[in-house]
């Protein structure tokens, strides 16, 4: 059976990506706590740090069917 390498290569992202968040927090406090200066306007909703598997994968297939249809594979 022929390996599904695109696949693979998801899964692989998927799992780093689940590795990064607690890095990419303490990161994020760090420059919080060093660019803190008092705001008079309300500020944008901040994202979330938790990785949304659902909507990476959309963004990811998309890609994958437009590089197909640029290709000429139907």
């Amino acid at each position: 059976m022929k390996k599904n390498n695109f696949m693979t290569a998801f899964a692989r992202a998927v799992e780093r990506r689940k590795q990064t968040p607690a890095n990419s927090q303490a990161l994020q406090a760090t420059r919080s706590s060093v660019t803190k200066t008092p705001t008079t306007k309300v500020s944008a909703p901040t994202k979330s740090t938790e990785f949304d598997a659902t909507g990476y994968r959309i963004k990811v297939m998309t890609a994958y069917y437009h590089y197909m249809q640029k290709r000429g594979n139907k």
